[in-house]
């Protein structure tokens, strides 16, 4: 069994449901779960910072836990 990859699912899968989104990190986990996002999730540990400076301009906002701009 791949550690890394059940790891990095374990650390997405919470924020698979919009519902749980209620920042920019967990919209940027909700959209690696979904998979509008793609990256490797088995060879390390993801680094969601350095993911999140990444794609930052593809995320939709988050303020107040609410969606200002629905992208789906």
């Amino acid at each position: 069994m791949n550690i890394v990859l059940a790891e990095n699912i374990r650390m997405v899968c919470m924020f698979y449901d919009l519902s749980s989104v209620f920042d920019e990190m967990s919209m940027l986990k909700h959209y690696i779960a979904t998979k509008k996002i793609q990256v490797d999730m088995e060879s390390e540990p993801l680094d969601f910072q350095y993911l999140l400076e990444i794609y930052r301009d593809v995320l939709p906002e988050v303020k107040g836990g609410s969606l200002v701009c629905s992208q789906h």
